[in-house]
């Protein structure tokens, strides 16, 4: 048989350490310009499909034939 799991509340220092994290505001965030290198041409999309859908009936027929 398998042992009820029992909750039990965390050490005080957690609670008291997770209440001071919420009360600090947060630093100010830095964001980064996107340089936008991430371009995929028709050409380059068109390959990445195609070989999407290659993996998807490979793994499609590996699974109908087992």
């Amino acid at each position: 048989m398998m042992k009820a799991a029992t909750l039990q509340s965390p050490p005080e220092w957690v609670n008291q350490r997770y209440y001071e994290i919420q009360a600090t505001e947060s630093g100010s965030v830095v964001e980064e310009e996107v340089d936008d290198d991430f371009k995929v041409t028709i050409r380059e999309g068109l390959k990445i499909g195609i070989g999407a859908f290659t993996v998807y009936i490979i793994i499609a027929m590996a699974i109908i034939i087992l």
